[in-house]
């Protein structure tokens, strides 16, 4: 399962690093997509995944907003809960994540 979340994770970054090469746009996140589409076994899996990819958008933003290279696009108060322990990919983060964004992020 974490071998597919990192997966995951790294292939968001990727594309935002030759999003930005190719447009001259720093700023690409989760919002400017309009679906995801996933292929496993489990929707579980997929959940779990895409919280992850929140949580990598996330820590992206708040390194931004260190040098004001992006508006916040998250609650401050939730980055900063997440930046205290490193952005760790755990179930607490998760959970956090999830009931932050459950409601809209849902598969």
């Amino acid at each position: 399962m974490m071998i597919y979340m990192n997966a995951m994770k790294q292939c968001y970054l990727t594309l935002r690093q030759k999003f930005a090469a190719r447009y001259g746009i720093n700023d690409l996140n989760l919002n400017d997509f309009s679906y995801f589409a996933f292929h496993t076994p489990f929707s579980k899996m997929v959940q779990k995944t895409f919280l992850a990819l929140i949580l990598a958008d996330i820590q992206v933003n708040y390194a931004q907003l260190k040098t004001n290279a992006a508006p916040a696009r998250y609650a401050a108060s939730l980055m900063e809960q997440l930046a205290a322990k490193s952005f760790e990919n755990d179930s607490e983060n998760l959970n956090l994540v999830l009931k932050h964004f459950g409601e809209r992020w849902r598969d």
